[in-house]
């Protein structure tokens, strides 16, 4: 998960509410026009670098209706059932509580994991607060945990979506690898797996953290805050075997 900066709604979504600001219980399904659904989805791909809010997979083209057009869903932050319930209405068109989710069909179970399986469950842990990137801890396999792991939000928020799904795991853990995170590499494996990635230098894993989370032609890599926490970890073992081999290096020539 990462976090989103809530950009200015767009124009289409701004109107429709100053359109309907007088109507009683108008909401996200009674009434909102399709103008200012496709420009939410269309702004709110922009602000998350075309990935998934929950996920972080990238949300890429797919064939709808003959025509090429970006796949996901607007996933409400606060289920719409949970802000009509409340009779919060205008939360159900608030730009900060809409992001964009994979499915396309966000009722579509057969995912396994993120806004398809959450249904209702309230979420402790959402893309829109600054702290969810902290509070979910990715390993260079892949794994996500708790950071702390007393955060009772955070351990929900992973079962809730399934964060931990095998599939989802498995494409973190190449996005890792790709990015030449993975563990050291024995000869054994670098002759039988030629086309491995090297493991990268400290210097460059330094520029991998800072420049991960820089947007690239509108677009993030997919996985990013993984990334960064990998190559954060990376430099750090990088850092405490240099500080071994140098302790071993001089050790013989002490006393």
């Amino acid at each position: 998960m990462r976090y989103i900066v809530a950009n200015k709604a767009p124009q289409e979504l701004i109107a429709w509410r100053a359109a309907n600001r007088n109507i009683p219980g108008m909401h996200y399904d009674s009434g909102f026009s399709t103008a200012a659904k496709h420009a939410v989805k269309d702004q709110r791909l922009r602000d998350q670098g075309y990935l998934c809010a929950y996920t972080m997979r990238e949300i890429g083209q797919v064939q709808h209706g003959g025509e090429l057009v970006y796949d996901g869903h607007i996933e409400h932050l606060v289920p719409r059932s949970v802000s009509k319930a409340e009779d919060h209405f205008d939360e159900t068109v608030h730009y900060r509580n809409m992001v964009v989710c994979l499915p396309r069909d966000g009722g579509d179970e057969s995912l396994g994991y993120g806004a398809a399986i959450r249904k209702n469950s309230p979420l402790a842990v959402l893309p829109r607060d600054q702290d969810c990137e902290r509070r979910l801890k990715f390993g260079a396999d892949g794994s996500v945990s708790p950071t702390i792991e007393s955060d009772a939000g955070a351990k929900a928020a992973i079962e809730t979506l399934k964060l931990d799904h095998g599939s989802l795991v498995d494409m973190r853990r190449s996005a890792i690898s790709a990015a030449g995170l993975a563990p050291a590499r024995t000869e054994s494996r670098r002759n039988n797996f030629p086309n491995l990635n090297r493991p990268l230098s400290a210097d460059a894993a330094q520029r991998l953290i800072a420049d991960v989370m820089k947007m690239s032609g509108g677009r993030l890599p997919a996985f990013c805050v993984a990334i960064k926490q990998a190559a954060i970890a990376y430099v750090v073992a990088l850092e405490k075997n240099a500080r071994r081999a140098e302790f071993a290096r001089r050790r013989p020539h002490d006393g």
